[in-house]
C-alpha cells in the first residue's frame, strides 16, 4: 500500500505538523508513507498532475481554513482521474458537518478529531478488511449512504507520540518555520475558538520539551512556533521551559501564543535575559471592553496584560505582537476604535487587526441570532455585519487593517508613526482610518503599491495634513534607510558628502573606532561599501550627517543602524 499525505500550506515557509505527526505515528511498514506539500499559491493543475503522478493507493489531505476550498477541488478531481485511489480528509475544516464535508469534496473516508490514532486505525482496517463500522471518529461512504461513527476522543498521551519531525528531516528544511505542539487543549473556553470545543489539557513532559528544544537549537532551525494556545496557562512549567531555552539558545527563534495577564516577575525576569530578537510573544487581547469579553466567555484582565506588556516592552529584547478581533458582540466602531487606541498606544512591534470568523462547531454559532450576525459562508466564514456594526462599517475596519499592515507591523515606518503618535493631534485610530480614506480616495487599494510608493504616499498625506514638511521629510528619509537597502528612493533629496570626504572620514582610524566599531580595522575601500552617509537638514538651516550600516546584532535581522557624526548630535 503506496499512501501520500498532502496539504496546501499558505506559504512555501510553512510546514504542516499534522501530516508529519501522522506519518510518524503510523506504525505502517508494509508499504510507502511520503508527504507532499504544496502551497495554495501553486497552479492547481500541477499539484493535481504531481498528486496523480504519485499512483497511491490512499491520499490523505489535511484540510484548514485557508486552504479548504482549493483542497475540495483536488480531491474532487483527483478522485475523477483515480477512481480506485482511497480519498481521505481530516482537520478542522471536515470535523464539523462532515456528512456534508465527504459529498462536497467527494471523499471516501473524513478522519475526526485527532489524526494520529483514528488515522492510523483506518489504515489497518483497510489492510485487514476489518469493519469500518466499528471504527470511532470516521465518517464514510457505503454505497449511496453516508455513515459516521461514534466520537471517540482519544485524548493521546502527548509523550508517547513519536517526533513529527527527525533530525533528518530538520537538516532539509533550512529556512522553513517549524510547528510545535507543547500541549493540546486549552484552559479557557473562548466563544469564537475551535479550541474551546475541547474541554481537556494535555502536556508533553518537560523533560521532553526540553529534549526537543535542544534538538532545534542545535540543529541551528530558524523558527519553531509552539502551537500551544496558552503556553503559559501552567506558569512553573512555562517557566522552566523558557528558563532552558534563555539558557541554551543563541540563534533559533521561538514564537509562544501566552496569556500576558499571567506572566509574574520571575517569567519577566527570565525573559529579560534572553539574546535579543530570539523570543517572540503572541498576546490575544481581542477587546478592553468588559462585557464584550463576558459575552465570549473570555476570562482575562485587561489591566493587567497592558502593565505586563509594557515592561516587556521595556525589555527591548522581546518582540511583541497584539492581537485584537473586529466584530465581537456589543462593540460598534467607536467601541473597537478604544480597543484600538489603548493598545497601539502601548507600542508592540506589530498590532494585529482580525476579524471575528465564525467557525463550524464553536459556540460563537449559538450568539448568531441575539447578535444579528450575518456571515460568509464560505471560509474563512468571515462577519459581514451584525447588530453593532454595519457592513460599511465592516469594510472601513478592513480598509484601515490595510494601513495598519502596510506602515505599523512592517517597523518599515517607526520614526514617521512615533512623531504622529507623540503629537497627539489624532487618535491613532483616526489618524489610520484618514490614511486608509486617502488611500482610497486616490485609488492607491486596487492596484499595486511597491515599497517606494508607500513611502511616498505617506508623505503626500502628511503634508496634505500640515505636517512639518522638513521634519516630514527627514523622518520619512530616516525610515526608509534604517528599512531598506541604499540608495535611497528617488522621490527624497539626497544629500550627503562627496566621495573623497567619506573616504578621508573612514581612513580616520580614531573616526571609524567611534562610529563603526564593527569595522575598525578594515580598509576604507571596503567599508565604504557597507555604509551609506545622508544628510538631513535641521530647523537653523545646517546640515547633519549620519551613517547608516548593517549591525551585527539586532532585534530585527533586517534592519539597518544609523550614527550621527557630527559631534553636537548623540548618537
Amino acid at each position: 500500500m503506496k499512501i501520500v499525505l498532502t496539504s496546501l500550506n499558505s506559504k512555501y515557509i510553512h510546514t504542516n505538523l499534522a501530516i508529519r505527526s501522522i506519518k510518524s505515528n503510523l506504525d505502517f511498514d508494509q508499504g510507502e508513507v511520503i508527504l507532499r506539500e504544496f502551497t495554495i499559491n501553486d497552479n492547481l493543475e500541477s499539484v493535481l498532475s504531481k498528486l496523480a503522478e504519485e499512483k497511491a493507493d490512499v491520499y490523505a489531505f489535511s484540510v484548514y481554513i485557508w486552504n479548504s476550498e482549493k483542497t475540495a477541488k483536488l480531491t474532487r478531481n483527483l478522485k475523477k482521474i483515480m477512481p480506485e485511489s482511497i480519498i481521505v480528509a481530516g482537520g478542522p475544516e471536515v470535523s464539523f458537518e462532515s456528512e456534508a464535508q465527504i459529498k462536497s469534496y467527494n471523499l471516501d473516508f473524513i478522519v475526526r478529531g485527532e489524526g494520529e490514532a483514528a488515522f492510523r486505525r483506518l489504515i489497518y482496517a483497510l489492510k485487514s478488511g476489518s469493519d469500518i463500522s466499528m471504527l470511532p471518529s470516521i465518517t464514510y461512504r457505503k454505497s449511496d449512504e453516508i455513515i459516521s461513527t461514534k466520537d471517540g476522543f482519544d485524548l493521546l498521551d502527548m509523550d508517547g507520540l513519536e517526533e513529527a519531525y527527525p533530525c533528518e528531516e530538520l537538516e532539509n528544511l533550512d529556512g522553513r518555520i517549524i510547528y510545535y505542539e507543547g500541549s493540546r487543549g486549552c484552559p479557557f473556553a473562548c466563544a469564537y475558538c475551535m479550541s474551546s470545543v475541547e474541554k481537556s489539557m494535555r502536556f508533553r513532559s518537560i523533560e521532553k520539551v526540553k529534549a526537543d528544544v535542544g534538538r532545534f537549537i542545535e540543529l541551528g532551525v530558524g523558527q519553531v512556533k509552539f502551537v500551544d494556545r496558552t503556553f503559559n496557562c501552567d506558569k512553573e512549567r512555562s517557566k522552566e521551559i523558557l528558563r532552558y531555552i534563555v539558557q541554551n539558545n543563541q540563534r533559533t527563534n521561538f514564537h509562544f501564543e501566552i496569556a500576558a495577564d499571567l506572566l509574574d516577575e520571575e517569567t519577566i525576569d527570565i525573559l529579560s535575559k534572553s539574546p535579543p530578537g530570539l523570543i517572540q510573544l503572541e498576546v490575544g487581547v481581542q477587546s478592553v471592553h468588559e462585557k464584550t469579553l463576558k459575552e465570549i466567555n473570555r476570562k482575562t484582565d485587561i489591566k493587567k496584560i497592558k502593565e505586563n506588556a509594557k515592561k516587556i516592552l521595556r525589555l527591548q529584547n522581546i518582540h511583541m505582537h497584539l492581537d485584537l478581533i473586529a466584530g465581537l458582540p456589543f462593540e460598534t466602531i467607536d467601541d473597537f476604535a478604544i480597543s484600538f487606541n489603548e493598545i497601539i498606544e502601548l507600542k508592540p512591534h506589530m498590532l494585529q487587526l482580525g476579524f471575528l470568523k465564525i467557525l463550524k462547531g464553536s459556540p460563537m454559532t449559538d450568539l448568531l441570532g441575539k447578535h444579528g450576525y450575518k456571515h460568509r459562508d464560505y471560509p474563512p466564514y468571515q462577519v459581514l455585519k451584525n447588530s453593532y456594526l454595519s457592513y460599511s462599517d465592516i469594510s472601513i475596519l478592513e480598509k484601515v487593517e490595510h494601513v495598519v499592515d502596510k506602515y505599523y507591523n512592517s517597523g518599515s515606518f517607526k520614526y514617521t508613526l512615533d512623531m504622529v503618535l507623540d503629537m497627539e493631534m489624532d487618535t491613532m485610530f483616526e489618524f489610520f482610518r484618514q490614511l486608509a480614506d486617502y488611500w482610497d480616495a486616490n485609488g492607491y487599494f486596487d492596484n499595486g503599491v511597491s515599497k517606494d510608493k508607500a513611502y511616498e504616499i505617506l508623505m503626500g498625506f502628511l503634508l496634505e495634513k500640515e505636517f512639518d514638511g522638513q521634519l516630514v521629510e527627514n523622518l520619512v528619509k530616516m525610515d526608509y534607510l534604517i528599512s531598506n537597502k541604499w540608495p535611497l528612493a528617488k522621490f527624497l533629496p539626497h544629500e550627503s558628502p562627496g566621495k573623497e570626504e567619506a573616504f578621508e572620514m573612514l581612513k580616520d582610524e580614531a573616526f571609524v573606532k567611534k562610529h563603526l566599531p564593527a569595522y575598525w580595522g578594515a580598509p576604507a575601500k571596503e567599508i565604504y561599501k557597507k555604509v551609506y552617509f545622508e544628510s538631513f537638514s535641521m530647523p537653523r538651516g545646517e546640515k547633519k550627517t549620519a551613517i547608516f550600516y548593517k549591525p551585527e546584532n539586532m532585534l530585527v535581522k533586517s534592519l539597518n543602524a544609523m550614527t550621527w557624526i557630527d559631534e553636537d548630535i548623540d548618537s
